[in-house]
C-alpha cells in the first residue's frame, strides 16, 4: 500500500514536470516521447533545448548594433540583464513543480527513503538549471532584435537563467516547509504526549 502510494506520487510529479516543460506554442511543441526523454535524462534535456536564433551582424540604421552603438560590452550585458529582470517571467509550472518536489522531500526523508528524497531535490535543481527555451525568451524580450547582439543576449540569458533557477528553488523551499509543517502537525496529533525514546 505504502509503495503504491509512493509510485502514484512519483507519477504525479513526473506529470507535473512534463506539464512545466511543455511548450505553449503548438507549432514548435515536441512529441511526448521527446518530453519523456528530456525528463528522464539530464543529457537529453540539454540536447532538447532549442538554441536562440543565430547572431546576425548588420550595419543598417535600425539594426540592434546601431541601437546599442556607443555602449561598452559590459553596458550591453548590463542592459540585457536589466531587461530580463524587468520583463522575463518564468513559467508558473516552474514554481509549482518545484513546490511539488519539495512537498514530497521531507516525508521521503523521514520515512527512511533518503535516496528518493535526494532524487526529488535533484529534480528541482535540474528544473532550475535547464535554461529557458528560445521561444519563451523571444516572447518576453522587449525588443527581440536586440538578441542579435551577442553581449546583450549573454546578459539577458544570464539573468533569465537566474530568475528561473530562483523560482524553482523558491518553490522547492515553500513545498518543503509546508510538507514539514504538515508532518509535524500530523505527528503532534498522533502522539499528543510526545514521542518517547527508550525507557
Amino acid at each position: 500500500m505504502y509503495r503504491s502510494f509512493l509510485l502514484l506520487l512519483w507519477w504525479m510529479v513526473v506529470l507535473c514536470v512534463q506539464r512545466a516543460h511543455a511548450q505553449s506554442d503548438t507549432a514548435t511543441a515536441k512529441p511526448a516521447t521527446q518530453v519523456n526523454a528530456a525528463i528522464t535524462s539530464p543529457v537529453a534535456v540539454a540536447e532538447a533545448i532549442e538554441p536562440l536564433p543565430p547572431v546576425v551582424t548588420s550595419s543598417s540604421p535600425d539594426s540592434p548594433a546601431v541601437s546599442l552603438r556607443g555602449l561598452s560590452v559590459a553596458q550591453r550585458q548590463q542592459q540585457g540583464r536589466a531587461d530580463a529582470k524587468q520583463h522575463y517571467r518564468p513559467a508558473k509550472g516552474v514554481f509549482w513543480t518545484g513546490a511539488a518536489l519539495g512537498f514530497v522531500t521531507p516525508p521521503l526523508f523521514i520515512s527512511g527513503q533518503a535516496g528518493l528524497a535526494a532524487g526529488a531535490t535533484g529534480c528541482a535543481v535540474v528544473l532550475g538549471v535547464v535554461p529557458p527555451r528560445a521561444p519563451q525568451l523571444l516572447a518576453q524580450v522587449p525588443r527581440p532584435e536586440l538578441l542579435q547582439d551577442p553581449d546583450y543576449r549573454s546578459g539577458y540569458e544570464h539573468q533569465s537563467n537566474r530568475k528561473k533557477r530562483g523560482r524553482a528553488l523558491l518553490g522547492w523551499g515553500v513545498g518543503s516547509a509546508v510538507s514539514l509543517g504538515v508532518s509535524v502537525a500530523i505527528l503532534a496529533a498522533l502522539f499528543p504526549n510526545g514521542i518517547g525514546f527508550g525507557g
